[in-house]
């Protein structure tokens, strides 16, 4: 090896470590913090994940291991569910075994799913009022908006921005995949342009940056429709398409566009989680108006 090829390969080197701290450094700065929500109760949304756990802080990074968007949490000493009518039911239930359980999406707007459970607290990502009536949990991945007025990108970004949320992150399989999926189920296929934009955009020809300026060279996934990017353009902005590929547009032009509600915390309303649950005197007398 020549000294000209060694020093190539050691500057290659020194880029490929620098990118990876580099993006790394960018990935902490994104928030994923399970806040309490509701003492006493529980979630029954879909459980796709569960463990015997001796702390909240294990339970929570289990979630975090599962894509979990929430979780219920049994701590020690509250073994009985005081709410029980059924003593056979209880004791067959998934809950007598496992004390934490990962959740597939949160609790959002009415709550809905919460039940009264003396063994359990909910804890989510989400702990504040979600924006607006529409948003919508894709399983694992996050809370979205899709707005069918048409709108140019800086329009898309600000009302994005409006809502405590971002132009959707896209840079993995199985974001592209359900968004996709999003946007074909909640538009009709006469439309004649069903495109939406997203969170990819560029300063610099060449240059995307995904919502939080993280360059799209810190991910590997792309979907690159045919022929996007071009390579004789000004910069654009990248929108998705019902078959689940990128393209790049002038970013004056108006279209769909996709929210993504950011993860919140901690929770506005004033829970005690150390007092002891009383099914006479319950903790948690107003469950929280969410759009």
């Amino acid at each position: 090896m020549n000294y000209l090829t060694f020093m190539f390969i050691g500057s290659l080197l020194y880029l490929s470590t620098t990118k990876s701290k580099f993006c790394h450094e960018l990935e902490g700065r994104v928030k994923r913090d399970f806040h309490p929500l509701r003492h006493c109760q529980r979630s029954n949304k879909s459980v796709i994940a569960y463990m015997k756990v001796e702390s909240l802080e294990e339970c929570s990074d289990f979630a975090k291991l599962n894509r979990g968007l929430a979780f219920n949490f049994s701590p020690k000493g509250r073994e009985k569910n005081f709410f029980a009518t059924n003593a056979t039911f209880e004791s067959s239930e998934l809950e007598e075994f496992y004390n934490c359980e990962v959740l597939d999406c949160p609790e959002y707007r009415n709550f809905s799913s919460i039940v009264n459970d003396t063994r359990f607290d909910y804890y989510s990502l989400y702990t504040r009022p979600l924006p607006n009536e529409r948003a919508l949990c894709i399983p694992s991945v996050g809370m979205f908006v899709l707005y069918n007025k048409r709108s140019n990108y800086s329009v898309a970004y600000n009302i994005c921005k409006s809502i405590d949320g971002t132009l959707a992150h896209i840079a993995s399989d199985i974001r592209n995949v359900q968004l996709s999926r999003l946007l074909t189920s909640a538009t009709k296929a006469s439309v004649k342009e069903r495109n939406a934009y997203i969170g990819l955009n560029e300063t610099v020809r060449g240059k995307f940056l995904a919502p939080f300026n993280e360059p799209l060279e810190c991910f590997n996934y792309r979907a690159w429709a045919p022929g996007h990017p071009k390579d004789i353009r000004k910069p654009g902005c990248v929108a998705l398409t019902p078959d689940g590929s990128w393209k790049v547009f002038n970013c004056n032009r108006k279209l769909l566009f996709i929210c993504e509600v950011n993860t919140s915390g901690p929770n506005p309303f004033t829970v005690n989680f150390n007092q002891t649950c009383n099914i006479k005197n319950p903790n948690n007398r107003f469950i929280p108006k969410l759009s």
